[in-house]
């Protein structure tokens, strides 16, 4: 069967999006229970300003609590320097290190316009390297930031070449703004393919309007095999709050499943950790 990576972000990304902060004993048994539903990569926190995002306060001593299960691999994401230090003192192994593609947003998000942005990446890489560290770059807004097209695939693609100069295993491409539709996900991945062949891709979309399945399987289409999901469709941007929840785990393995692809993942168990979680928080 053909397999597809479904990384599974609802501890960092859908945490983050919630009004009450989660407690952290909460969210160890969260993560352990999607490692032993199927879940092979879990992004579990945020190494930001916990003033910004308090809900990641607590990165550090998540970390030094989460289980060891065979096979799960864990993730943080990082916005500067800083935050790669902080990560990499936790012991981090896999850093996912982004930068956006619209500079308002970038400053919004991490202080950065996208030239300051891309000069932190070439920074964070090279702490990531130092301290042995697998490193991911991320690409946020890549389809748009306030409006369809604000962002083009041309500029999009540029970032691109730029960002593989740092060596990164992975791009990630970010809907952010949910702004993303079927025929933008083609332009775009078709951007960034003379930097990034489609298995070196992930792609991370909104469920805006419904359409984030259809994005999924435009990806799929354009040759794209990663893919970021959140249990329950929790997820958010905490600067940009219209932007809704991300793609449901458990309807993505669903989905994949019924035309014939694998992920690994029992989505059954999936939806009774969202209800686990639910029913406790």
């Amino acid at each position: 069967m053909r397999k597809v990576i479904i990384r599974e972000v609802g501890p960092r990304d859908g945490f983050q999006s919630l009004d009450r902060v989660v407690p952290t004993d909460v969210k160890v048994q969260v993560i352990a229970r999607l490692g032993r539903a199927g879940c092979s990569h879990v992004q579990a926190a945020s190494f930001v300003n916990p003033k910004k995002v308090p809900q990641m306060a607590d990165a550090a001593s998540l970390f030094a609590r989460l289980p060891e299960t065979p096979g799960v691999a864990y993730s943080a994401l990082v916005l500067n320097s800083t935050g790669m230090g902080r990560a990499v003192e936790a012991g981090v192994c896999l850093v996912e290190a982004s930068v956006s593609a619209s500079g308002e947003h970038g400053l919004a998000n991490a202080g950065m316009d996208k030239a300051q942005g891309l000069i932190e990446m070439d920074r964070m890489a090279g702490l990531a390297r130092k301290a042995g560290v697998v490193f991911w770059a991320s690409l946020q807004c890549a389809f748009g930031h306030k409006a369809p097209g604000d962002v083009s695939p041309r500029a999009v693609g540029e970032i691109a070449k730029q960002l593989a100069d740092t060596e990164a295993k992975i791009l990630v491409l970010a809907d952010t703004a949910a702004l993303a539709d079927p025929d933008a996900v083609a332009r775009v991945v078709e951007a960034v393919v003379p930097a990034w062949e489609p298995d070196r891709l992930l792609l991370h979309f909104h469920d805006s309007r419904g359409r984030g399945m259809d994005n999924f399987m435009a990806g799929l289409a354009a040759g794209v095999t990663r893919y970021d999901a959140s249990f329950g469709g929790l997820g958010g941007c905490p600067f940009l709050p219209l932007a809704p929840g991300n793609l449901d785990t458990a309807a993505v393995v669903r989905r994949l499943e019924s035309m014939g692809y694998t992920s690994g993942i029992r989505a059954d168990e999936v939806e009774e950790c969202a209800r686990w979680f639910r029913a406790h928080w």
